[in-house]
């Protein structure tokens, strides 16, 4: 199946930006919103979320179209690897300012030069 079905991948740990996260308003506020830190915001609301009980937080089986542009530039072995680096650091209690630097923001590929 699809990389998303697998068990481990459905841990809110891996719950990254691009796995398009829903949020009831009322969670969202009761949770303190967003965490106000440069990388991984969207898995700590995700652990958040589950931490709060029984479908408080589920994986959708519906696809989403989200940016591919990380995949493009460093291969989807490259970018998966790099993201269980980071969760890897930051479960070793490594902040996410500490983080910030092994997710770099860059311009995005362009497909027709690669071509």
């Amino acid at each position: 199946g699809r990389t998303t079905d697998w068990w481990l991948f459905r841990s809110p740990t891996f719950a990254f930006g691009d796995r398009a996260q829903f949020v009831r308003r009322t969670a969202f506020e009761e949770l303190g919103r967003f965490a106000v830190v440069p990388i991984l915001e969207d898995v700590d609301l995700a652990v958040r979320l589950s931490k709060r009980g029984a479908g408080s937080w589920v994986f959708l089986t519906t696809p989403v179209v989200t940016s591919a542009r990380r995949f493009q530039k460093f291969g989807v072995l490259g970018q998966q690897c790099l993201n269980a680096r980071i969760l890897l650091f930051w479960h070793m209690g490594y902040t996410p300012e500490q983080l910030k630097k092994y997710y770099t923001y860059g311009p995005v590929p362009d497909a027709k030069k690669e071509a």
